[in-house]
């Protein structure tokens, strides 16, 4: 579903639009209006697309509000005598980290993939920013939310 609404949705869109403005025109000139690699087109839209994907989706992981969230309550907790009165189970799950959702992880793996496939023809950099993203998000995974930095020696 994010392959559709990343990639194809934009494509359909210039092309309902295009149909829209020239319905006067016959099936096959239809096509010849529809603005794909001129100025505002869809290959100047999906460039912009490429760049926010492979840049935003390791920022939002980095920059998780939850994570810091989660950080100030066990500081907050460890600092009372709330965790002395917490059983060994409570404590486990009030110092974990957090939960990372694999099923997302791989939908925007894939996601990217196929997304730099479909418009590499047209794209070049399609894959280099592909690339870029996914070394990116697996940076941010592997050290997760600053956990690297925030880790008492």
């Amino acid at each position: 579903m994010q392959l559709v609404l990343t990639g194809f949705v934009p494509l359909l869109a210039k092309i309902v639009i295009a149909d829209n403005f020239s319905s006067s025109l016959s099936f096959g000139d239809r096509f010849s209006t529809i603005n794909i690699y001129g100025k505002g087109g869809l290959i100047e839209n999906m460039y912009f697309v490429f760049i926010v994907h492979a840049f935003l989706t390791p920022l939002v992981t980095i920059l998780d509000p939850t994570y810091f969230y989660e950080k100030w309550l066990q500081k907050k907790g460890a600092d009372t005598d709330y965790c002395d009165k917490m059983t060994q189970r409570q404590a486990h799950r009030f110092f974990e980290g957090i939960d990372m959702d694999m099923a997302d992880k791989y939908a925007t793996l894939i996601r990217t993939i196929l997304l730099a496939s479909f418009y590499a023809p047209a794209i070049p950099f399609a894959l280099i920013f592909s690339l870029l993203g996914l070394l990116l998000t697996y940076w941010t995974d592997k050290v997760g939310n600053f956990q690297y930095f925030f880790q008492s020696n």
